[in-house]
């Protein structure tokens, strides 16, 4: 049995004891603040720790007052291995100050490239052709032709379209006066009759346009000689007499070699536009005579006649 100063000590001891053991096995030093991570972290927490218990030596003295001593208590803690698996990915650093690890650099993988105009990085595209306008065109050469009746002068290949490269290079022909010269869609001039016209040349692109001088004249007749069968120069009445009239038979080819026939006494006879006399005198054993014109058709006032005898038997 304890005595009564023991039991007294034991009583104040070991609630002590007990609240050191306690404290002791459960303090942890704490842990310096952790900046902020952008790793995350499995940790494996090994802690030994090896407590000496309080060895107490209590000694009574004789005295009336109880001397507790005490002896320090020593704990030795083992180092804490600490194991730490981190696994790195991609993450936004919220401290502007924090650096990134050279691991966590995010590959980006371009797309396609957009070319530029101007620059063939692609498969190669074929250009519409480019349109060239007409711009003018121009006759060459005179710009003044003579034609003598009937003849033809060719002026498609007589002007020029205006730059060379263009892209239509059609053009249509128009004579401002087809009485005195025509032309046909490929350019070749008629002369038609005596007179002054234009030829004018347009082109499909833009209407442009140029024109030339056509001067038309004609080879007069000069001389006529009027024939007929056999020199016969008289018919009986009822009778025909085909006349023939040649313009300038020993001169230059007249323009227009057509004559116009005429009597001047439509009773006795009647002629028709080709020179075919008819003779119509009536009466009984009468002689009539006509005379028979052939005047030049081109109007420049050549003329010839004849006299014929229209002959009526008697009864």
């Amino acid at each position: 049995m304890m005595n009564k100063p023991t039991r007294l000590l034991a009583a104040a001891v070991i609630p002590f004891l007990v609240c050191a053991l306690l404290f002791g096995c459960n303090r942890k030093d704490p842990e310096p603040p952790t900046e902020p991570t952008t790793e995350f972290t499995f940790e494996i927490w090994t802690t030994e720790e090896e407590e000496t218990t309080e060895e107490e030596t209590t000694e009574e003295e004789t005295t009336e007052e109880e001397t507790t001593t005490r002896k320090p208590t020593t704990t030795t803690k083992k180092p804490t291995t600490k194991t730490t698996t981190t696994t790195k990915a991609p993450t936004t650093t919220p401290n502007k100050n924090t650096t990134i690890p050279d691991a966590t650099k995010v590959t980006t993988t371009a797309g396609p490239t957009t070319t530029k105009p101007g620059t063939s990085t692609g498969p190669t595209t074929t250009a519409a052709p480019t349109t060239v306008r007409v711009t003018g065109v121009k006759f060459e050469g005179t710009d003044t032709y003579s034609l003598k009746l009937p003849a033809t002068q060719n002026l498609g290949g007589s002007y020029t379209v205006i730059p060379s490269n263009a892209t239509n290079r059609n053009v249509s022909f128009v004579s401002s006066n087809a009485n005195v010269a025509m032309v046909s869609d490929a350019g070749l001039v008629t002369a038609k009759g005596e007179g002054t016209c234009q030829i004018i040349v347009k082109t499909a692109d833009g209407g442009f346009q140029d024109s030339v001088t056509v001067n038309v004249s004609i080879v007069p007749v000069t001389v006529i000689n009027i024939s007929s069968p056999g020199g016969a120069s008289s018919l009986t009445q009822g009778q025909t007499l085909q006349l023939t009239a040649r313009a300038n038979p020993d001169g230059p080819t007249p323009s227009n070699s057509n004559v116009n026939w005429s009597v001047d006494n439509s009773a006795a006879a009647s002629i028709s536009s080709s020179g075919l006399l008819t003779a119509r005198a009536t009466g009984s054993n009468v002689e009539q005579y006509v005379k028979v014109t052939a005047t030049a058709a081109d109007g420049k006032g050549a003329f010839r006649s004849v006299d014929i005898t229209i002959k009526v038997p008697g009864g």
